[in-house]
């Protein structure tokens, strides 16, 4: 029995070295210039009108505000550490969101609340984050009942030219390397554990920040 696992086991790794061998190796996006940079904080929109693209998806429960407080973290020591730039931090953007709010009486369109709050941070872009779906693991790292999972946007918007000029999405729920063999490379990474959403979600921030040229 034992024999049979390891020849299946060879074989799964030998299909998934083939497909990675045949894969065309792409140049990455162009950087971003160098402007002023800011960096809004993680939110959660709740409201369509909340959203700069996309949707929400159905029965979302709540973020945690300390969950996103910890995002922000991660996703400004991820910038310090894959980046040369110096960004405005998401606590300036937490300020000017605040005033904006406050100053709006009436409904405006995510757009124009994102131009305002870069322009209160006196930024020429800025980098907007946003949880959309988020399921926490329900076990530990060597056995979960309910693996974690992640919907994220990150957004650049010009608050110059007055439009979003990009956007990284990503959406994952963490799978066994049984489930999907594309996933081999993951699974070696996490050394074949199952990660915390928050695990996760940093790993789609890596891959924005050099999606995004940031």
């Amino acid at each position: 029995m034992k024999y049979r696992t390891l020849i299946q086991l060879a074989l799964a790794v030998a299909a998934v070295l083939t497909l990675g061998a045949c894969q065309q190796i792409t140049q990455g996006p162009r950087p971003l210039p160098e402007q002023a940079i800011g960096v809004a904080q993680f939110t959660q929109p709740t409201h369509t009108w909340d959203l700069l693209a996309g949707y929400i998806p159905d029965g979302q429960p709540k973020v945690d505000d300390k969950v996103l407080r910890d995002l922000d973290e991660s996703f400004e020591t991820l910038l310090f550490r894959q980046t040369k730039r110096r960004y405005v931090s998401s606590g300036a953007s937490t300020r000017c969101l605040e005033m904006d709010m406050r100053k709006r009486n009436g409904s405006t369109t995510a757009l124009e609340t994102w131009l305002d709050v870069g322009r209160c941070m006196k930024v020429d872009l800025l980098i907007v984050p946003h949880i959309l779906a988020w399921k926490e693991r329900d076990g530990g790292d060597m056995g979960t009942f309910i693996p974690s999972a992640v919907t994220m946007d990150i957004f650049v918007v010009d608050i110059v030219k007055e439009r979003v000029s990009a956007r990284y999405h990503f959406e994952e729920t963490q799978e066994n390397l049984a489930s999907n063999l594309m996933n081999f490379d993951k699974f070696m990474e996490r050394k074949g554990k199952w990660i915390t959403a928050r695990q996760l979600a940093e790993e789609g921030m890596r891959t924005g920040i050099k999606e995004l040229g940031l």
